[in-house]
C-alpha cells in the first residue's frame, strides 16, 4: 500500500509547475522573450511563496531569483539583444521533493514603432528533481501506537534524483501605446523538450505548457490614480488555469518622463480571481526603482475543507 500511495503522490507532484500569484511582476518567469523588456538598464527580482501551510507546515515552499537586461542596442535600425539568468527552487511535502531549475534567457528584438518592441526569446536550462525517502513512513512500521522508524520499511526504494535539459521559448510585446498607456504580454511554450521526470519510469514526461499573459498600466490623466489590469492563462496537459484581476495604483510622485531625474513613487492594492481555486489580494509599494509586493490567497475550491480557506503568502522584491 505504501508503494502505491507514494507512486500516486509522486505522479501528481511530478506535474507541479511554477505557480505564482504575482505572475505579472516577473514577466521573465512567464516568457523568455520578456528579458530586458522594461524601462531601465538592469532588473533584479526575487520571490518567495509558502502554500497551504494550514494543511501541514511547509507543504510547498518556493523561491525564485533572476537578473536581466539589454546587452546590445542598435539605434539605427531599432534592433536589440537582451539576456537574463535565473533560478527556481521548490520544496514540497513530507518527502521534501525538491525541484530546481537553473536557466539562462536570450532574446532578439526590434522596435516596431515608437516605444513599441517585439522580441523572440529562448530559455535553455537544467531541470533537477530529488526526493528523500527516509522521511516517509510505511504501513509495516506501525507498531499499534506510532510509526517506528527503526523498523525496515520492507518497500522497494528506487532512484530519487533526476537531472534533465529543459527549453522554453516565447514571443513578447512591450509598448508605450500612448503617453498614459503601457501594454505588455505574449505567448510562450514551456518544457518544449518534455524532460523525463518520473522517479519510477522514464516514460513519465513533463507536459509542455502553453502560457498566455497580458498586462496594462493606464494612468488616468489629470489625476493620481492608475489602473493595472492583468490576465494569465496556461494549458499544460489536462491542467488549465485562468487568472485575472486589477491593481489600483495611487501615484505619490510621478516619474519624470523626459528628463529621467525622478523615479515613480506609488502604492497599489489589487484583487484577483484564479478560476475554481482562489481569490487573492495584492499590495505593492514602489519607489526609486524598487518594488516590494505581497499577496495572500484565500482558497475557495473543494480544498477549503482542509485549508479553512487559507491558501498562502507570497512576497516579492524587484
Amino acid at each position: 500500500i505504501g508503494s502505491l500511495v507514494l507512486m500516486f503522490v509522486s505522479s501528481i507532484n511530478a506535474q507541479q509547475d511554477r505557480h505564482f500569484s504575482l505572475f505579472y511582476v516577473s514577466q521573465l518567469e512567464l516568457n523568455p522573450g520578456a528579458a530586458g523588456m522594461f524601462s531601465g538598464d538592469v532588473q533584479f527580482f526575487t520571490n518567495y511563496k509558502n502554500q497551504w501551510s494550514s494543511i501541514t507546515p511547509n507543504l510547498y515552499k518556493t523561491i525564485t531569483g533572476s537578473v536581466d537586461g539589454k546587452v546590445y542596442k542598435n539605434t539605427s535600425n531599432g534592433t536589440f539583444i537582451a539576456a537574463g539568468m535565473g533560478f527556481y527552487n521548490d520544496v514540497a511535502g513530507i518527502g521534501k521533493m525538491k525541484t530546481n531549475i537553473y536557466a539562462a534567457s536570450v532574446n532578439v528584438g526590434i522596435e516596431i514603432a515608437d516605444d513599441q518592441f517585439l522580441s523572440l526569446g529562448l530559455r535553455p536550462g537544467l531541470f533537477q528533481r530529488s526526493i528523500d525517502y527516509t522521511s516517509f513512513t510505511w504501513s509495516n512500521q506501525w507498531n499499534g501506537v506510532e510509526f517506528d522508524s527503526g523498523t525496515l520499511p520492507g518497500e522497494s526504494v528506487f532512484f530519487g534524483n533526476i537531472a534533465k535539459f529543459d527549453l522554453n521559448t516565447g514571443l513578447y510585446y512591450y509598448g508605450d501605446v500612448t503617453e498614459d498607456i503601457l501594454i505588455q504580454g505574449g505567448v510562450a511554450l514551456h518544457h518544449v523538450t518534455r524532460p523525463s521526470i518520473g522517479f519510477v519510469s522514464t516514460d513519465e514526461k513533463m507536459y509542455m505548457k502553453t502560457v498566455f499573459n497580458a498586462s496594462m498600466i493606464y494612468k488616468i490623466r489629470h489625476s493620481k490614480i492608475g489602473l493595472a489590469p492583468n490576465v494569465f492563462a496556461f494549458i499544460q496537459g489536462p491542467n488549465k488555469e485562468l487568472t485575472f484581476g486589477n491593481d489600483f495604483k495611487y501615484y505619490i510622485k510621478e516619474s519624470s518622463k523626459y528628463t529621467g531625474y525622478f523615479d515613480e513613487t506609488s502604492l497599489s492594492i489589487g484583487i484577483y480571481y484564479r478560476t475554481q481555486d482562489a481569490i487573492y489580494s495584492t499590495f505593492f509599494f514602489n519607489t526609486s526603482g524598487f518594488s516590494l509586493g505581497v499577496a495572500y490567497d484565500s482558497n475557495i475550491s473543494g480544498l477549503k475543507a482542509a485549508t479553512n480557506g487559507m491558501g498562502g503568502m507570497e512576497f516579492l522584491l524587484r
